[in-house]
């Protein structure tokens, strides 16, 4: 069974090189790379979402947004566990082209072909014509995935594979689950009270596999983060204005503390605390595994990681209330006198 391992291995070695070193089309395969990199993707679907849910947009609409993004952070997550959990190393040594060098060192899977997977398996279920058009697209990526350098074929089939599992599991979640009909009824907060509260923790996610990918996925966790903050600051501030009187003197003021007070209460519910607190647990977490258990370090790492950020859906809520009523009870009093 080993020399059958090993021989598949060697084949699968000598395709690739083969498929790479007779690469015409390199422009061609970078302009594919590109088309399915997980950072635009993740950019424009989070900020799809955010319009679809504050415009109120047909609820089918917003359930597919939804689903989108559930599957790309998904996707994300699962197949950087899986690389980190292989460690395969790549075939070819990318050169420093921007955006094309990978933001992790590892090969299996690939990440490109399972996001192409996933993204045709969600389309499909809102737009079977379309995705029928597009059934290639997974095939087509994970060719040029191999022709750049970039992976074995073997990665690129287990990829497709992951991609189409991680998609089936997104396309089970059942509308109801989704239905905006609820909240647009309420005064709910779009920026608290849905699910793009969870990007406010987007930094904490980055942070969590900053030893297992390079610095700019790091770097664009933070941007996601600070983006969210921002967009809440902007939308607090705009409702202000909106709601106030064009007669009222004070109304830059309020303006202002409005969008300051948001940024006060985001620094500590998004930033502060949650950092603070996942790092203890996962502090704590290690010590208790490693007097109680024979993990290797790695797995160990691995497990501290995994339990921190499933912390993340328990504390959000509690720390949220915790901080708006100490803001309530200290600052808000000194600076709402000033309204």
């Amino acid at each position: 069974m080993e020399r059958v391992f090993f021989l598949i291995e060697d084949v699968d070695k000598e395709l690739t090189h083969k498929l790479y070193i007779r690469n015409v089309y390199q422009n061609a395969c970078t302009w594919i790379e590109w088309s399915v990199h997980g950072f635009p993707w993740i950019f424009f679907s989070v900020l799809a979402l955010i319009v679809a849910y504050g415009k109120e947009f047909d609820a089918e609409i917003q359930h597919g947004l939804l689903l989108l993004n559930l599957g790309l952070f998904f996707d994300l997550t699962l197949i950087a566990f899986l690389k980190f959990a292989f460690q395969r190393q790549r075939p070819m040594e990318c050169k420093g082209q921007f955006l094309e060098n990978s933001v992790d060192i590892y090969s299996f899977p690939s990440g490109h072909t399972s996001r192409a997977a996933m993204l045709l398996k969600i389309l499909h279920a809102f737009h079977s014509t379309t995705a029928i058009v597009l059934f290639p697209l997974p095939f087509i990526v994970g060719i040029s995935r191999v022709a750049l350098g970039r992976h074995y074929i073997s990665d690129v089939v287990a990829g497709a594979v992951f991609g189409y599992l991680e998609g089936v599991i997104i396309c089970s979640i059942p509308k109801s689950m989704t239905d905006n009909a609820a909240f647009a009824a309420t005064e709910n907060d779009l920026f608290r009270d849905s699910p793009v509260r969870y990007l406010g923790y987007a930094n904490e996610v980055g942070e969590a596999f900053r030893s297992m990918v390079r610095p700019l996925a790091v770097k664009f966790s933070y941007i996601v983060a600070f983006g969210y903050v921002t967009a809440d600051a902007v939308d607090k501030g705009y409702k202000t204005y909106k709601n106030t009187s064009k007669n009222d003197e004070k109304k830059v003021t309020k303006v202002g503390i409005s969008a300051a007070d948001t940024l006060i209460w985001q620094t500590f519910a998004s930033v502060l605390i949650p950092g603070f607190t996942i790092n203890r647990f996962c502090h704590f977490s290690n010590l208790a595994l490693t007097k109680v258990s024979k993990l290797p370090v790695a797995t160990r790492k691995w497990t501290v990681t995994l339990l921190g950020l499933a912390t993340i859906p328990f504390i959000i809520h509690p720390i949220d209330n915790f901080v708006e009523i100490s803001m309530n009870k200290s600052i808000r009093r000194v600076y709402n006198d000033a309204k």
